[in-house]
C-alpha cells in the first residue's frame, strides 16, 4: 500500500506554523541532541492517524504549545491532510478535526469533519470494506468483528522501547487488543489468506460447525431410534405372549402396526374366550400350588423331628457317665440318697435309650405321605405342560390389561417424538458444500509454511549484511517465530536455537533485519493493507552509554562502526525498493551526527533537519511567550 508523509505540521497557539518536510523514497533523518523533541514525531503522527488513548506526546513544552497537530500524507496517490486539535485545548478535547482532500495546509484548522468521516476514508485507503473482518475472536477483539486500519500500523513503527526489546519486535505489550489484533491480521498482510480466501475458509468453517450439529442430532436420533426398536420389540413380545397380537407374525413394521391397532380396541375383547380350557389349568395350577403346600409343610415336620432326636442324642451322650458308675457300683459309698439319685438316673438313661432306638410310625407315615404327594405332584406338572402358559391364572386378565396399557402408553410417547427425522440428506448437502468450496482453495498451513519459509530468506539477506556488526553471531540462520512473531538465530548446520543474543545491539540487527525483510516481502506480495512506510526511533541507542545519548557524547571505534552498518543495510533495502520500482518511506529519529552517513556516500538518507544550536520541534518563535 503506497503510504509516506510529506509533513508534519504543528499549528502553535500563539498563531505560528512548525512545518517539517519528509521525502518520498528516502530514509529521512531527524538528528539532534535529547529533549528536542525528536521522539514525539511518532506519537504525532500516530495521534494524527486516529489513535484514541495513550498518545505520548509530552505536555510540557510541546502539548502546551500546539492548537492543532497535523499530517500531509500521499496514500495511494491522493494526497491528504488531517488535523486534530490538542487534547490539552480549552475547547472540546481532541474531539475536532480538520480534512482536505487535496492536501491543503490551512493557515490554521477549522473543524470540519468527525473522526469517523475520517475513518471511513483512511479504511477505503487501507482496502478495508464489510468483508475484511477478524476470523476468531479472543479476549477483547470478537469474532467477526471490523478490522481496524490502525492494526496495520503494528507493521510500522520500532519505538525506543521496543527497538533494542530482545523479547518484544511488535508494539503490542500496552494493550491487549493490540496483541490479539496482530495474531489475527498478520496471515491477512502477509497474504497468506487473501480476503477471498479468508471468506471461503469461513464460509466452510460455519458449514462445518453447521454439519457437526447435524451429525449431532442425527447421533441422537440413532440413539433414539435403538431404543424405539428395543422397546417397541420389547412390547411386541409381551403383546404376542399374552395374545394381543398374532403370535406368528415376525415382521417388525408389521408387528408395530398391530400394536397400534389395539390403541383402538375396548378392553372387554381381551377377556378370554376358552373358559373350559382357562378352568382346567387354573385347576392343575391351584392343585399343584397345594400339593407343594404340603410337601413343603411335611418336609418341615420331619426336619424339626430329626432335630428333636438329635438333642435326644445330645441328652444320652450327657448321662453315658452314669453307665460307667452303675458297672462300678460296688466301689462306691452305699447309702440311701445315693442309691436312689443313681437309680433315678438310670431309669432316665433307659428311656431315653428307648425313644431313640424305637422307630416312631409318624415319621414313617409322613415319609410315605411325602412320596405319595410328591408323585401327584409329578403328574400335575406333567399335565401343566400341556398348557402354554406360567404365569399364576388369578393374574392373567389383569397381566393382560397392563401389558395392554403399557402398550398404549409408550405408543403415545413415541408419537410426540420425530423419531423419523433424517438429518443424512442435510448432512450429504453440507458435504458437497465443503467440498465444492474447497476446490482450488490453497492449504493455509502449505502457504503459511511457503510465506514464512521466503521471510526467512529475506530477513538473512539482511542479516548476511550485518554480519560484522552481530559478532559471533555472524552466519547464524534467520528462525520467526509464527506464534510469537519474533525473530531468533539458529547455528549454522545445527538445529540450535538460540533465543537470547546477549547484546543491545545484536537485538537492534535483529529488529531491523526483521522489519526489512517483513517490508520486502509486503512490497513483493503487494498487500493492500500495511502502509510502505517505517519509522524507528533512534537505532544508535545501544552504543550510547545506558542507551541514552547526551549532548556532545560520540560514538567511536567498533560502536561507530556497528551503527554505520545500520545505516548501511537500511540504504541497501531502499536501492532494493527503488530497483524494483517500488515505493517506501522511512524516518528516522537520532542523535548521531549526519556525517556518519555522509561520509559513506548514503544516497537514499535524506537530513530533514538538526535539532541543535537552538533548533528544536518546538522553537522559541512557537511559544506562547513570543505572541
Amino acid at each position: 500500500m503506497n503510504f509516506n508523509i510529506r509533513n508534519i505540521i504543528l499549528w502553535c497557539e500563539n498563531g505560528t506554523i512548525r512545518n517539517l518536510s519528509f521525502q518520498k523514497n528516502k530514509i529521512n533523518v531527524i538528528t539532534g541532541g535529547s529533549g528536542t523533541g525528536k521522539t514525539a514525531i511518532w506519537s504525532i503522527i500516530d495521534y494524527c492517524l486516529l489513535k484514541s488513548d495513550k498518545f505520548g506526546i509530552p505536555e510540557k513544552t510541546i502539548g502546551e504549545n500546539i492548537a492543532w497537530y497535523g499530517i500531509r500524507i500521499e496514500l495511494n496517490e491522493k494526497v491528504y491532510t488531517i488535523g486534530r486539535n490538542s487534547f490539552l485545548a480549552k475547547k472540546e478535547s481532541a474531539k475536532l478535526f480538520y480534512f482536505s482532500g487535496d492536501g491543503e495546509i490551512p493557515d490554521f484548522p477549522e473543524d470540519n469533519i468527525r473522526s469517523k468521516g475520517i475513518k471511513k476514508i483512511l479504511e477505503s485507503e487501507f482496502s478495508i470494506d464489510s468483508n475484511v473482518k477478524i476470523p476468531y475472536g479472543g479476549k477483547v477483539i470478537k469474532k467477526g468483528s471490523k478490522v481496524s486500519f490502525r492494526y496495520f500500523l503494528l507493521f510500522n513503527a520500532q519505538t525506543q522501547n521496543i527497538i533494542i526489546n530482545d523479547e518484544i519486535f511488535f508494539p503490542t505489550h500496552s494493550e491487549t487488543k493490540y496483541s490479539e489484533a496482530l495474531d489475527r491480521i498478520f496471515d491477512m498482510s502477509l497474504t497468506i489468506d487473501t480476503i477471498e480466501e479468508t471468506l471461503v475458509r469461513e464460509k466452510i468453517n460455519e458449514l462445518n460447525k453447521r454439519k457437526t450439529r447435524l451429525e449431532r442430532k442425527q447421533e441422537s436420533i440413532n440413539t433414539e431410534l435403538n431404543l424405539f426398536y428395543e422397546e417397541i420389540s420389547e412390547l411386541v413380545r409381551k403383546a404376542k405372549k399374552y395374545s394381543l397380537i398374532d403370535e406368528n407374525i415376525s415382521d417388525f413394521t408389521d408387528a408395530y402396526e398391530q400394536l397400534k391397532l389395539l390403541r383402538e380396541k375396548p378392553i372387554e375383547t381381551f377377556r378370554e374366550s376358552d373358559n373350559n380350557k382357562n378352568s382346567e389349568h387354573d385347576e392343575l395350577y391351584n392343585m399343584r400350588t397345594t400339593l407343594k403346600r404340603k410337601i413343603r409343610n411335611l418336609e418341615n415336620f420331619n426336619k424339626e423331628y430329626s432335630e428333636y432326636k438329635k438333642a435326644l442324642n445330645m441328652n444320652l451322650d450327657s448321662l453315658k457317665p452314669i453307665e460307667f458308675v452303675l458297672d462300678n457300683q460296688s466301689e462306691l459309698i452305699s447309702d440311701e440318697i445315693t442309691n436312689r439319685f443313681i437309680n433315678q438316673l438310670e431309669v432316665q438313661l433307659k428311656k431315653i435309650k428307648g425313644k431313640i432306638s424305637k422307630k416312631s410310625p409318624i415319621s414313617i407315615k409322613v415319609d410315605e405321605e411325602i412320596l405319595i404327594n410328591k408323585k401327584l405332584l409329578g403328574e400335575v406338572e406333567g399335565n401343566l405342560l400341556l398348557f402354554d402358559r406360567e404365569e399364576e391364572p388369578a393374574h392373567e386378565y389383569f397381566n393382560r390389561l397392563v401389558t395392554l396399557g403399557e402398550v398404549k402408553a409408550k405408543l403415545d410417547l413415541f408419537d410426540d417424538k420425530t423419531l423419523y427425522t433424517d438429518y443424512n440428506e442435510g448432512i450429504k448437502e453440507v458435504e458437497g458444500e465443503i467440498e465444492e468450496l474447497s476446490i482450488g482453495l490453497t492449504s493455509h498451513e502449505d502457504k503459511k509454511n511457503s510465506i514464512i519459509t521466503w521471510l526467512e530468506e529475506l530477513i538473512q539477506e539482511y542479516l548476511d549484511r550485518s554480519s560484522k556488526a552481530l559478532d559471533n553471531y555472524a552466519g547464524y540462520k534467520a528462525v520467526f517465530n509464527y506464534s510469537d512473531k519474533t525473530l531468533k538465530l539458529r547455528e549454522p548446520k545445527t538445529p540450535n536455537i538460540i533465543n537470547t543474543v546477549g547484546s543491545s545491539s545484536n537485538d537492534l540487527f535483529l529488529h531491523i533485519c526483521l522489519f526489512l525483510g517483513l517490508h520486502d516481502l509486503l512490497l513483493q506480495v503487494k498487500s493492500p493493507y500495511v502502509p510502505s512506510f517505517l519509522f524507528l526511533d533512534q537505532p544508535s541507542r545501544p552504543y550510547y552509554d545506558d542507551g541514552k545519548p547526551k549532548d556532545n557524547q560520540e560514538i567511536k571505534g567498533t560502536d561507530r562502526e556497528k551503527i554505520s552498518i545500520a545505516f548501511k543495510v537500511l540504504n541497501y533495502f531502499m536501492e532494493k525498493v527503488l530497483e524494483r520500482k517500488d515505493s517506501f518511506q522511512m524516518i528516522i529519529v537520532e542523535h548521531i551526527p549526519p556525517e556518519i552517513w555522509e561520509r559513506q556516500g548514503l544516497e537514499n538518507v535524506h537530513l530533514v533537519e538538526e535539532f541543535r544550536d537552538g533548533n528544536y520541534l518546538i522553537n522559541e518563535i512557537n511559544k506562547t511567550k513570543h505572541v
